[in-house]
């Protein structure tokens, strides 16, 4: 289906499962793996910490790591997309309240790779 009268027909169904990790160098691991192994897209879930805007160093051990990646730092970012190429894989999100925060590490790292935003 899609927001196109093609739909999937143009262009074929992403395969994009979640990846656990309880940081970014696990997740980038997993990640890598399956990509390897047939996924065509990269989710990346936020934990809980993150999605509700806060720091990971200041919020409490059960929020940390919990339902998805820590990524309070730009340095977490890179860690969970290391060596991924954004250009080739569609990146998926799952932010909560930490959107703006996210977005700009995003567009810092895509930045950092000169990745041309049409393509990522």
């Amino acid at each position: 289906r899609g927001t196109k009268a093609e739909g999937y027909l143009e262009r074929g169904w992403e395969i994009c499962q979640d990846i656990p990790g309880t940081s970014g160098e696990e997740f980038n691991r997993a990640l890598k793996d399956a990509l390897k192994n047939g996924q065509t897209a990269v989710n990346l879930i936020v934990d809980r910490a993150a999605q509700m805007g806060l720091d990971s160093d200041r919020a409490g051990s059960a929020e940390v790591g919990r339902d998805g990646v820590p990524v309070s730092t730009f340095e977490d970012l890179s860690d969970a997309l290391s060596g991924i190429d954004l250009e080739t894989y569609p990146l998926f999100i799952e932010t909560g309240l930490a959107n703006l925060e996210i977005f700009m590490m995003l567009s810092a790292f895509c930045k950092k790779k000169r990745y041309r935003y049409e393509k990522t």
